[in-house]
């Protein structure tokens, strides 16, 4: 009974590989998938004293991908993805952090080598909605600093406080590695450059600041995001 049992499932099994390599092999596909990324900030116009270096952090996306069959291996395989993005660092010894949630469209092509079928190489352009964004930027002033409370306290009065604002598109470019563990199951890695700023906006002490303008006490003009993914991928058609 068990040796049948055992037979069945191998089948079963087999079955289900040989359905999933086929499906690979078709016009048209679509799957699901999901990734961990590193995220960092890159490209400030100025460095920004008093900080411990470029906002960075982790975060996640997940989404659906589709795939037209060009011709033997290689794919134009867009992708649809919600992504959580968090980063922050700190300015004289107080932390700082920026979230963001973002509508991923990457507009990938897929390519398998010759010789390593399992293994490909994804690139192209990508676009970024954002969705929702927010920051935490605690008060400059602590009471010990005399000039730090008249500074703050005087811009607090007029109704301005610290706060960015991210702007609504993005776009970048993407690349990466994958591998085909077994039927329509892959592993990647990608990496994504932005290329136009995230807080374009978002102006700082110097410019010209009226009450319900978005600012900061450093600068942020010039910052763009990168990204590093690690993530599991699995084609259902």
């Amino acid at each position: 009974m068990k040796k049948i049992i055992t037979t069945l499932a191998c089948l079963l099994m087999a079955t289900t590989i040989s359905f999933a390599a086929e499906k690979s092999d078709s016009k048209f596909g679509a799957g699901v998938k999901a990734t961990f990324d590193y995220n960092m900030m890159y490209g400030f116009e100025e460095d920004n004293d008093g900080t411990d270096g470029d906002p960075s952090g982790f975060g996640f996306d997940a989404g659906l991908m589709f795939r037209l069959n060009l011709a033997k291996g290689l794919y134009f395989a867009p992708e649809v993805n919600f992504a959580y993005t968090s980063t922050s660092h700190k300015y004289i010894k107080k932390e700082r952090s920026y979230t963001a949630m973002d509508l991923e469209i990457p507009l990938m092509f897929r390519a398998s080598f010759v010789f390593l079928e399992k293994l490909y190489v994804t690139a192209g352009p990508q676009i970024v909605l954002n969705l929702k964004n927010d920051s935490e930027i605690p008060p400059m002033a602590d009471g010990n600093s005399l000039l730090g409370g008249i500074v703050n306290g005087a811009i607090s009065a007029l109704g301005y406080a610290e706060h960015t604002e991210q702007g609504f598109f993005n776009f970048g470019i993407a690349a990466g590695l994958g591998y085909n563990i077994v039927g329509g199951l892959n592993v990647d890695a990608r990496f994504y450059m932005g290329f136009m700023e995230l807080f374009p906006d978002t102006k700082t002490i110097g410019e010209d600041i009226e009450s319900g303008d978005s600012f900061t006490y450093i600068n942020m003009h010039g910052a763009k995001m990168m990204k590093f993914k690690v993530g599991i991928s699995y084609w259902f058609m």
